[in-house]
């Protein structure tokens, strides 16, 4: 494992259970088994996932002002308990020196109540808003469309709850250049409760970077769960700033993205007092 779970920064949760340190070529032996075996999703009868991407770019770049910050949210959750099924996503970005910006929403229920499923869509941009639902009454057929799109969102939710991206050492090199790679100082420890059971905690930073060809430095941190094979949450932090002593350039560069999963699920369900009934879109 040498560089794999080095590279993986980090900070976290205190691991709960009887969990104890183990070393780096344990640890990657436990991620391997993590990252090539998978759960039959037909056993989850209940999940939630939560996903955020963020960067922001401030400063000064050959003198000029830059303030720029983008991200992207999205949010799965699904029940069998309640025939219950929840998509959300956001997505904006600011230039707050141009003073120009974008914010979209789409969000989509699928539920049953006394054997009628009701699909409801709302979506937003920027100031315009727009919610309509329909209902599927024949009870043979909202049941076949309901488990349609329950297995549909289930795959793609499952996915993302694996997390296994945060198990791959070129995780780091989608923010910084690889030819760094022997200016890095970093350290890990690794904790495994058994089977399918890991956490990672680690932080790296690199002092002698280059960003446009500006002098700057790098540090970043990463924290990642799993339990029972699945991504408990994770977060990921890396910073580049620059600094070529004057004024001129003067850059800061950050992005995060975390993961947050659970099996427990608390629906939320529109108020379809305020949506239009007729043909909703599909999500």
């Amino acid at each position: 494992m040498k560089r794999k779970f080095c590279l993986l920064l980090v900070p976290l949760l205190l691991l709960s259970g009887c969990a104890r340190e183990i070393s780096a070529e344990q640890a990657e032996e436990v991620a391997v088994d993590i990252k090539n075996s998978s759960l039959d999703i037909n056993t989850i009868s209940e999940l939630k996932v939560k996903y955020k991407n963020s960067a922001h770019l401030s400063g000064t770049r050959n003198r000029e002002l830059v303030d720029y910050k983008n991200e992207f949210t999205t949010t799965y959750e699904l029940s069998t308990r309640f025939n219950y099924i929840h998509v959300y996503s956001k997505q904006s970005e600011a230039d707050k020196v141009e003073s120009t910006d974008s914010y979209t929403e789409n969000e989509s229920w699928y539920y049953m109540r006394k054997k009628v499923l009701y699909k409801a869509t709302r979506r937003k941009n920027k100031g315009s808003e727009t919610k309509s639902y329909t209902k599927v009454e024949k009870y043979s057929e909202a049941i076949k469309e309901f488990s349609y799109q329950f297995d549909l969102y289930m795959k793609e939710a499952y996915t993302v709850a694996r997390g296994t991206e945060f198990l791959d050492e070129s995780l780091i090199y989608n923010y910084v250049d690889s030819k760094y790679e022997t200016s890095f100082k970093y350290g890990a420890k690794f904790y495994s409760g058994g089977e399918g059971n890991l956490r990672v905690i680690g932080a790296a930073k690199c002092d002698n970077y280059e960003y446009e060809g500006i002098p700057a430095k790098v540090n970043g941190t990463l924290s990642c769960k799993w339990d029972n094979y699945l991504l408990k949450n994770a977060n990921l932090s890396v910073n580049i700033n620059t600094d070529d002593g004057t004024s001129k350039n003067d850059l800061k560069n950050s992005h995060t993205l975390s993961k947050k999963v659970s099996t427990l699920i608390i629906p939320t369900y529109p108020r379809l007092s305020s949506y239009a009934e007729g043909n909703s879109l599909r999500y």
